[in-house]
């Protein structure tokens, strides 16, 4: 088959690409820029660059192509019309671009987020029939952008993922993660046990190639997590750490403090270069403990089980960071984390 990947430079689209030239398919990647294309991929995937968030998709981008693999969108802004131009407008420019092509059209494999659903109530994961209720301008948009591929849902095939939180090796929201499981005392938002679902991104990778293998997957939304009930924050800490036998304190810190911390940080972001992770919007989903979804629907329906435990996956991750040197002090991004930076704020869900 032949697909294009958006988002083909970042953290997904890196694990994805590979897998997809494995199975024989040809790829193109979608980039804003050329000096973000990752030296080992330049001649194996063909590359077109251009912007969703500011211009139109050209049709010769998906042109020939049976499946879009639509991995682009923002995780941190400023604003929430930030998040709407990237996860909203940009999808509807790929649709546009979409409708104008001839029949047969490609079908969309659009990446969601757990966020477009909304936080779960304890003890009950969120399923695909359930009402949405976002919190976050992020879930807000993301869930936007499904709504429109649902309302084209007779002009061409689309399937909608909503995975949990993705970590695995090159991810460098959840390094924040891995930083603070060096420490023996952590901190934890609220006073009650948050709880997260998890996927791998080499599962949510083999996930993404089974719905387009198959045509059970088609119009359908799955949520993507490695467990029915979620992993306690305080288990996720122990398990990332490079000892994890070592004994650790979690101390919780009032939803107060981390509000009025957050209404600090957006004010900041507001003039910084880059926007931070952490704001009013990222308090939004940390002031809710349970963000757990179930991923029954995608083993009745795809066939599909997650191969990588946790346990497992956060060692291997842990590791592919210290060989990296990404647990020292200076960030790849040039951020520089000090030993006295322990707070945490989850990563994007």
């Amino acid at each position: 088959m032949n697909i294009l990947v958006t988002g083909a430079t970042g953290f997904i689209g890196q694990q994805l690409i590979p897998a997809l030239l494995s199975h024989g398919w040809r790829v193109r990647g979608l980039a804003r820029r050329p000096d973000r294309i990752p030296a080992d991929m330049a001649q194996t995937v063909e590359w077109v660059y251009g912007d969703l968030r500011s211009s139109p998709i050209q049709s010769e981008f998906i042109e020939g192509c049976d499946w879009i693999f639509h991995c682009a969108g923002a995780i941190r802004a400023r604003r929430t019309r930030d998040f709407l131009l990237t996860n909203y407008l940009g999808t509807r420019r790929l649709i546009e671009a979409l409708l104008k092509s001839p029949h047969p059209r490609p079908a969309i494999l659009f990446l969601s987020s757990l966020a477009a659903a909304g936080p779960s109530q304890p003890h009950m994961p969120k399923t695909e029939d359930q009402p949405c209720f976002p919190v976050s301008a992020y879930g807000y948009s993301k869930l936007a952008a499904e709504a429109l591929l649902r309302h084209h849902r007779l002009d061409f095939t689309s399937v909608i993922l909503r995975p949990g939180i993705v970590y695995g090796p090159g991810d460098r929201e959840t390094l924040r993660l891995f930083r603070l499981a060096r420490h023996r005392l952590t901190f934890q938002p609220g006073f009650q046990t948050p709880f997260y679902s998890l996927i791998h991104v080499d599962d949510l990778v083999r996930m993404m190639i089974r719905c387009a293998s198959i045509p059970v997957a088609a119009g359908e939304i799955f949520f993507a997590a490695d467990n029915e009930t979620g992993h306690p924050l305080r288990e996720i800490i122990r398990l990332a750490a490079l000892r994890p036998e070592a004994s650790r304190l979690t101390c919780p810190v009032p939803l107060s403090m981390i509000h009025f911390t957050a209404a600090i940080a957006s004010l900041v972001s507001q003039t910084g270069a880059r926007p931070g992770i952490f704001n009013l919007d990222k308090y939004r989903e940390m002031r809710c403990p349970n963000w757990v979804c179930n991923p029954s629907k995608a083993e009745a329906q795809l066939g599909f089980k997650t191969t990588v435990g946790l346990s497992a996956g956060l060692r291997q991750t842990a590791q592919w960071y210290r060989e990296m040197r990404w647990l020292l002090t200076a960030h790849p991004s040039g951020h520089v984390s000090s030993d006295s930076d322990r707070s945490y704020s989850p990563p994007t869900i």
